[in-house]
């Protein structure tokens, strides 16, 4: 039907005849007998010209209508189709590749083709937006429920080359490593992942149910234990969460394991697909190894476990024994240098929203803004503030040397925050920091580049390793109530191998003083988890397994608690873990997110061919959607008004 795709024309083209198909994006008739079409297809654009003193001249071209095809148009008699033809409608054309040079000596000239024919394939009629009329382009809403449409934006049909670029960079540098592509079930069973899982209702019998996989985390271990160690997947995974900008019910994840390793054998292997990733979608050179920062780090120094290091404004802390705040608490200060940042009153009214927007969701109390005097004592302390009650306890000079110490100078501001000890995965400073998703314009970090315009913010691109996670989260001090700081898989760091470390927490467990102490030193045991993050986002994570049956058993029964009913159903993996388990790892990078960063896109929702809305609901294909009582009676369900 075509011969050359819209964007494969070239000067070595010129006086070919040519066949080419696609979408009209732009039809101008300039008079009856001069017309232009910008033509469009999957590859790129054209020009095509129609000269009705041309085509009357060129005596090779037929003229008027295929009597066997009335959409087909020949010679002069094209001018008649153009009045049909409509944007977006898909027509075939036919001509000759011809030079045009530019009125400008210092410009190149253009390729495009001179039409001697049209068939019209497909008339668009009641199109609701023009993919490429930027100007007047609807709200995300109105694209989403018109998807096909939307798809043929120049932007969308680059994110979704480009991740189709990126897959195949994935699987041939896997493949060049040795690691096997191996599908895992969708059809699963229920077990405790962490998230609200998706049910499948089957007709087996009352309320016996499949379950869409969270990842195929269970299933990657079996693997390993089955002997194939190195697996690869694009696994598509699903979970039941409350969704946002970055978030989707059903996503894709790069998921990789590996058996014989330790944390630096697949932080290597990553570090290598990011180098690939890197060069081939962006021609930039990475340089590896990643930088690794401890979660204590992390969390201490910018707030977060996925810290944006591609600037400064390290949060610090007050030494504990100052005694101006309680001692489950931690106290911490963000240094505003008056050389980068020249603050108003209003501005940092402005930022404090920000703050309090944190403090109302929990993470801190107390956050307080202060300019520094000339005394090196920061100004308009209340006796509630940080500052205030240090002047109270210790006077003028204390908390002048105390602040000095922090870097501070006369003309300085500094925000002081107090936040829980026990480490959350944000926190307020955290909120100040980075660019903040509802309050971007109030943010530090965006005041930073736009005051300092010390550093290209957005084209540099700070990979690095968190890692020593602690193992377990206590939730609460009094119960000692306690959960896995990831999933109940990850492996504990000690010098003791496993089988030896769940010989001594099982003699511990025996006595139930001593399991209480030890369920306390529990809470200061990290894990061989790693996630990798780049500029504040994380890419993925992954761990070193537990690949003790007994170690495994232990955790979910002495120190989880997780009750029978639960442990039933990992018995599998349990079971299989006393099989000759050998140790093993993996990570599962997030390749939506890992696009949507390469795309420079706001949503993962632009870099997916068919997402879902905000809401989870399809809004093109109306789904989900009620099912009728006859098919839910066969899956033994009705409906509950």
């Amino acid at each position: 039907m075509r011969s050359h795709s819209c964007g494969s024309l070239f000067k070595n083209d010129i006086g070919e005849t040519v066949h080419l198909c696609g979408w009209v994006q732009h039809i101008r008739v300039v008079s009856s007998s001069l017309a232009f079409i910008k033509l469009r297809d999957g590859f790129g654009t054209i020009q095509l010209v129609f000269n009705k003193a041309d085509l009357e001249k060129d005596s090779e071209i037929n003229t008027g209508k295929d009597e066997k095809n009335s959409t087909c148009y020949y010679g002069a008699s094209i001018f008649e189709a153009l009045d049909k033809i409509t944007p977006e409608s898909v027509i075939r054309v036919s001509g000759k590749v011809h030079f045009q040079p530019q009125k400008d000596s210092t410009k190149n000239g253009t390729i495009e083709v001179r039409g001697h024919q049209i068939q019209i394939l497909n008339i668009a009629k009641n199109i609701p937006f023009l993919p490429n009329n930027n100007k007047n382009m609807p709200k995300e809403m109105v694209r989403l429920e018109n998807r096909h449409i939307d798809l043929r934006r120049h932007e969308m049909q680059k994110n979704i080359r480009t991740r189709a670029k990126i897959v195949r960079n994935v699987r041939n540098y896997m493949d060049s490593l040795g690691f096997l592509d191996i599908e895992t079930p969708l059809l699963f069973k229920s077990t405790p992942e962490g998230a609200r899982e998706f049910l499948v209702p089957t007709r087996e019998g009352p309320g016996v149910c499949y379950a869409l996989p969270q990842s195929p985390q269970q299933f990657k271990q079996l693997l390993m234990v089955s002997g194939f160690d190195r697996y690869y997947q694009i696994a598509r995974c699903f979970r039941d969460e409350d969704l946002r900008a970055d978030r989707q019910p059903e996503f894709t994840q790069v998921d990789i394991e590996m058996s014989f390793i330790e944390p630096k054998d697949i932080q290597a292997v990553i570090e290598g697909l990011m180098k690939v990733i890197w060069k081939e979608i962006k021609g930039v050179d990475l340089n590896t190894p990643f930088k690794r920062m401890t979660f204590y780090e992390a969390t201490s120094k910018y707030g977060s476990d996925k810290p944006d290091t591609r600037f400064g404004l390290e949060i610090q802390q007050f030494d504990e024994n100052s005694g101006v705040f309680p001692e489950e608490y931690t106290a911490e200060a963000l240094v505003l240098k008056k050389s980068l940042f020249e603050f108003s009153k209003t501005e940092i009214s402005e930022i404090l929203k920000v703050a309090n927007m944190s403090v109302e969701g929990g993470e801190s109390k107390n956050v307080y803004a202060h300019f520094v005097g000339e005394d090196g004592v920061p100004k308009q302390a209340t006796i509630t503030s940080l500052v205030g009650r240090m002047l109270s306890k210790h006077g003028k000079e204390f908390t002048a040397n105390t602040f000095k110490s922090l870097g501070l100078e006369p003309g300085d501001v500094v925000i002081t925050s107090e936040r829980l000890k026990m480490i959350t995965k944000i926190s307020t400073m955290f909120s100040l920091r980075i660019l903040h998703w509802e309050e971007p314009e109030h943010s530090l970090a965006q005041c930073f580049f736009k005051k300092a315009s010390i550093l290209n913010y957005e084209s540099m691109d700070n990979f690095l390793w968190v890692e020593e996670f602690p193992l377990f989260t206590i939730e609460s001090q009094k119960d000692l109530d306690r959960k896995a700081t990831h999933h109940p898989f990850t492996a504990p760091h000690s010098k003791l191998s496993q089988i030896e470390l769940s010989k001594l927490i099982l003699e511990s467990t025996l006595e139930p003083n001593s399991k209480k102490e030890l369920i306390s030193k529990l809470a200061e045991v990290y894990g061989l988890h790693y996630d990798l993050v780049l500029n504040g986002v994380e890419l993925g994570g992954g761990s070193i397994r537990i690949h003790d049956s007994n170690l495994q058993s232990i955790v979910f029964s002495e120190i989880l608690n997780i009750s029978e009913n639960v442990k039933s159903r990992l018995q599998h993996l349990v079971s299989a873990l006393g099989h000759g388990c050998p140790p093993h790892g993996g990570i599962a990078l997030g390749l939506d997110r890992l696009v949507a960063i390469l795309c420079n896109a706001k949503s993962l929702r632009d870099v997916i061919a068919f997402p879902k809305a905000s809401d989870g609901h399809d809004l093109m294909l109306k789904s989900p959607a009620a099912a009728t009582e006859a098919e839910l009676k066969q899956y033994y369900l009705k409906p509950i008004v």
